[in-house]
């Protein structure tokens, strides 16, 4: 099913889901009843009460609409118009410390957003199915409904979740301190992470604000427990991304691994394909016009991330088992009769490209391309690191059994999923959602391995090449979570935003009063 399902499989005519299920394209055919349920409201200001609304069978038809097609209720224009209006208006009163705090405070995990946890088919899917055939487009198995349900409903809790985490940040001077102060927040996502056992989730989480924070300009302290973890992540700092920004940075810090004690040696050639690979694969909407990650405007950034890390990503080892060349060089080299030329592997290889999971790289798409370039191919896949969704790769395979690879990601995914919604909520018409000041290209440096060491079989002894560590001193455990978990603002800095807070309300009051006397002299 398409990467986008959520958006496309919703476009079943909610009229022929309806009349699948009760045979009246006007209803889902719930029975009529009508009952009164009482509700709570907290005490605030002293105050406290029970509000008792009354649901009835209409109720629960739009319950079950919401269900099919959750984007024409989720306020998606509010949203959006928060983050390019009132987040702006905000962001521009408040230090720069403070910058991306609304963005910053979403979970960077939706559940069941790259396939469902529990894929239990129920009657409701396999109607589901059927409309989808029926009409010629959406789930056209139990299956593929399965993905789209629970897709659907984690996409669904996640934005009520980050609508009310946007207003505890909006609300509390203490969560807007922390982050000003030491650059943390979801403090409370990463404490249930780390309550729930959920390490990985709990570190992306603070991969995620860091990100956040420098794609919006922030500039301050951060704290030592969240420098540790991006100190582990990344085998660089943050870098303004130019074009040989990565191949200059590799030079520089010798990033491409050793053997043997000694340093990879890798070619300019080898540098500048990877370069412009990772740089034109990855296309975002820059006001209304999809852009290269190269040809940016918004103040690119670059973060070379550590090659393995079972808490921040395994990015080698998630290439080297999802990208497919190791398999096919495997078939190759088991077949082989004596060492293969260069020629001899891009013509056996030829021959299992249609069925694989990656593709010849442009620059090597004939034998005249590999005399001169190398075999190069690339492909995508879903990275195992929880920041990562999908990421491409780009490697270089050599008659020898060694490989080299690279695997890139853009952090764009919370921009790219609004955009598609307003896309579909304005028929293609709106486009180019931008929600932050820069863009940021995260991309592993390059990693070497040989298929002789993986596959034992082939019975050949091969060296084993060192890939680059992270820079972080501290191993990544529950106890940097648990600082971050319980980490707390400076009584000074939360009293100042009190005191900021107190003078923005009465600034929106005497807003809203006017406003109010405008409408009635109007009317």
């Amino acid at each position: 099913m398409a990467e986008d399902s959520l958006f496309d499989v919703l476009d079943v005519p909610l009229e022929t889901l309806r009349e699948t299920v009760s045979g009246d394209p006007s209803k889902f055919g719930v029975p009529e009843f009508e009952r009164t349920i009482p509700l709570q409201i907290p005490r605030s200001r002293g105050r406290a009460g029970t509000l008792r609304p009354t649901i009835t069978e209409k109720d629960a038809e739009a319950a079950a609409s919401l269900a099919f097609d959750p984007l024409n209720f989720i306020p998606f224009a509010g949203i959006s118009k928060f983050f390019k209006g009132g987040k702006e208006l905000l962001e521009q009163s408040i230090p720069e410390s403070a910058k991306g705090m609304f963005t910053a405070t979403l979970s960077n995990y939706i559940p069941n957003w790259y396939g469902p946890m529990d894929k239990t088919v129920t009657v409701f899917d396999e109607m589901v199915a059927k409309a989808g055939q029926a009409v010629g487009r959406g789930p056209s198995t139990p299956e593929e409904a399965v993905a789209a349900r629970k897709k659907t409903t984690g996409f669904m809790g996640w934005s009520m979740d980050a609508m009310k985490n946007i207003a505890d940040m909006a609300v509390s001077p203490e969560k807007r301190a922390l982050y000003r102060e030491q650059g943390i927040a979801g403090q409370g996502i990463v404490a249930r992470e780390l309550a729930e056992g959920e390490l990985r989730k709990a570190f992306a989480q603070v991969q995620y604000m860091s990100h956040i924070g420098k794609q919006s300009g922030r500039t301050g302290d951060v704290a030592p427990a969240v420098d540790d973890v991006m100190r582990a992540s990344g085998v660089s700092d943050y870098m303004a991304y130019y074009p040989g920004a990565y191949r200059d940075t590799v030079r520089a810090e010798n990033l491409q691994g050793t053997v043997g004690g000694r340093k990879i040696r890798m070619t300019d050639q080898e540098l500048n394909i990877i370069e412009d690979h990772i740089g034109s694969v990855w296309k975002s909407p820059e006001g209304g016009v999809s852009k290269s990650f190269n040809e940016s405007k918004q103040k690119p950034l670059l973060f070379i991330k550590t090659p393995d890390n079972i808490n921040t990503g395994m990015h080698f080892q998630d290439a080297m088992k999802s990208g497919g060349y190791v398999s096919s060089m495997y078939q190759v080299l088991k077949n082989a009769d004596g060492t293969l030329t260069t020629e001899e592997l891009y013509s056996q290889l030829k021959k299992l490209e249609k069925n694989a999971k990656w593709k010849f790289h442009p620059k090597s798409q004939t034998v005249e391309d590999v005399a001169e370039n190398g075999i190069w191919v690339t492909g995508s896949f879903t990275g195992s690191a929880i920041t990562e969704g999908g990421v491409n790769f780009v490697t270089k395979l050599y008659p020898s059994g060694k490989y080299m690879t690279v695997v890139s990601d853009e952090h764009n995914f919370f921009e790219s999923l609004l955009d598609k919604a307003a896309g579909k909520a304005s028929k293609g018409k709106v486009k180019g959602t931008q929600l932050l000041e820069s863009r940021l290209l995260a991309a592993t440096p390059p990693m070497t391995g040989n298929v002789y060491r993986h596959r034992k079989q082939l019975g050949k002894e091969v060296p084993l090449y060192e890939k680059a560590k992270g820079r972080g001193d501290r191993p990544l455990n529950k106890q940097l979570l648990e600082e971050i978990a319980t980490a707390k603002a400076s009584p000074e800095l939360v009293a100042a935003e009190a005191k900021r807070q107190r003078g923005a309300e009465l600034i929106t009051a005497g807003a809203l009063i006017e406003t109010g006397q405008m409408n009635n002299e109007e009317r």
